[in-house]
């Protein structure tokens, strides 16, 4: 270099065809499921050339596999307004992204938006009807951290019936555990016992109950099943063994893989076993419940895996898996 002569910075010299070049190497880290250095040769290309439509489905891609769920739903909104790639693949992805965000408000207006404008083809429909039932379940257990404050009047005399909406339920029972529990046993105990009694506000109150260490037998009924025993026995939901087994068998065949599937099948076990509490599943093999929630999830994303594969890869019976599946489907039906 001459004295005197200086480097223009801010100038960046391209090489011909470096945007291939990035392109082809960063695909091969995709599908090698070396996701950090596919998601860094790839914004390299994105950047190079930003009309490179592969580039950019294989960004979103990497993205969502290596879990950068912000860089993710920012570049698949990017990708829709800008009319990049595939849109009912792209908003697929979008969607199951929002609901890792726990954003389900969004989710239904944008499928209900594409279902108003006739804008699904039929193959794809079952799809985000499912998609959209579970965002529509999850908004309705959806809870505020901190209650509002009922009057008195909501307590005398304290009618749990008239209470349907899961927002009031839970101000009821963070209200309830704040007071003595002994003017409102009877009450508790026939809304525990009944037909009617909704389970979700009934896992609310027998946790009321264990918090309060209320020691005398209780007969609680959901879906059909009975059982009577004291609250204050009950074991947590988060140390429940039979939970934790199952998200292990789970964790193992999909965290690693696809992290934002774990996370919302985790999301669905979690539910039912809340919903179900304190009654366990039924007592089949460990892998095959894995292998129907597994199943299960993909449905929900529109992952196509047929049940032999599933037991193949869970070691476990048709069966099995024939009996968990048929659990799943008429559980969420009475939802």
């Amino acid at each position: 270099m001459n004295k005197g002569q200086t480097v223009n910075k801010t100038k960046v010299i391209k090489f011909p065809g470096l945007e291939n070049k990035l392109l082809e190497k960063g695909l091969e880290h995709l599908q090698a499921k070396n996701y950090q250095e596919a998601v860094r040769l790839l914004e390299q290309c994105v950047n190079l050339d930003p009309t490179n439509q592969e580039a950019y489905i294989g960004l979103l891609l990497a993205y969502f596999d290596c879990g950068l769920v912000e860089e993710a739903v920012a570049l698949a909104h990017h990708m829709l307004q800008e009319d990049i790639g595939d849109e009912l693949e792209t908003l697929n992805i979008y969607l199951m992204l929002l609901v890792q965000r726990n954003e389900h408000e969004r989710v239904v207006a944008e499928i209900n938006q594409l279902m108003k404008e006739s804008r699904i083809p039929f193959h794809k429909l079952e799809h985000f009807e499912r998609l959209l039932h579970l965002s529509e379940k999850m908004l309705e257990n959806q809870i505020d951290s901190e209650p509002m404050e009922l009057d008195e009047e909501s307590f005398s005399p304290l009618n749990l019936f008239q209470y349907q909406d899961p927002q009031e339920q839970i101000m009821i029972a963070a209200q309830l555990n704040n007071r003595p529990i002994e003017p409102y046993e009877k009450e508790l105990k026939e809304y525990l016992q009944s037909q009617t009694g909704d389970s979700f506000f009934k896992t609310l109150l027998l946790n009321v109950l264990k918090e309060q260490q209320y020691d005398h037998p209780v007969l609680i009924e959901k879906f059909g099943k009975k059982m009577t025993m004291s609250p204050a026995q009950i074991i947590d939901l988060q140390e429940n063994e039979q939970l934790s087994s199952l998200l292990n068998v789970i964790r193992e065949r999909v965290a690693d893989e696809d992290p934002i599937l774990f996370e919302n099948t985790k999301a669905l076990i979690e539910r039912h076993f809340f919903l179900m509490f304190p009654f366990p599943l039924e007592d089949l093999d460990i892998q095959a419940w894995g292998a129907a929630y597994h199943y299960t999830g993909n449905e929900y994303y529109g992952i196509h895996q047929s049940v032999d594969e599933m037991i193949d890869q869970y070691g476990t019976s048709y069966e099995d898996v024939e009996k968990a599946l048929l659990f799943i489907k008429e559980f969420e039906e009475l939802l």
